[in-house]
């Protein structure tokens, strides 16, 4: 659940798919383990039980939905919330005063971010440290395209 490179010395830390068998057969006792696991003096899961059983659960359909668009493994260290919450916070730090932006001011600001391809030339510091050595050039593409391009429901470009 945590692999970041595609191999590793382990195989149950390379990506997921590389030694797939041994790692979805861990995943599958792991969530057999969770569900039958009981807090005593507790009959139902706990919140942290249901969270693990959910990211098992997610992690194996992101990995099918990947494997049947082609792609050979899964990063799952690159699954998470980091980069979203570093968009949120260049998005935030641009309006000085402003740190809530509404629907119109938060379209500017990411056609501010994508004229400028390089959020610390327009942010000094962000919550989140920024992660350089993952592009994907044709998906940052197709993000920047979308977003110049496409209207938003209630939302007028003239503001």
């Amino acid at each position: 659940m945590n692999s970041k490179t595609m191999n590793s010395t382990k195989k149950l830390a390379c990506g997921l798919g590389i030694h797939q068998e041994e790692q979805l057969s861990i995943l599958d006792q792991m969530k057999n383990s969770i569900s039958t696991m009981r807090v005593i003096g507790k009959k139902s899961l706990l919140p942290f039980q249901k969270g693990i059983l959910i990211s098992i659960a997610s992690t194996k359909g992101l990995f099918k939905e990947v494997s049947d668009q082609g792609l050979q493994f899964l990063l799952t260290a690159h699954c998470n919330s980091d980069p979203t919450e570093n968009a949120f916070s260049c998005l935030r730090t641009m309006g000085v005063s402003n740190d809530h932006p509404g629907p119109v001011d938060c379209m500017n600001r990411i056609r501010l971010l994508i004229m400028s391809r390089d959020a610390e030339v327009v942010v000094n510091s962000s919550a989140v440290e920024i992660e350089t050595s993952f592009k994907n050039d044709s998906l940052e593409t197709d993000i920047c395209s979308a977003v110049l391009n496409q209207s938003f429901p209630g939302c007028s470009s003239e503001s």
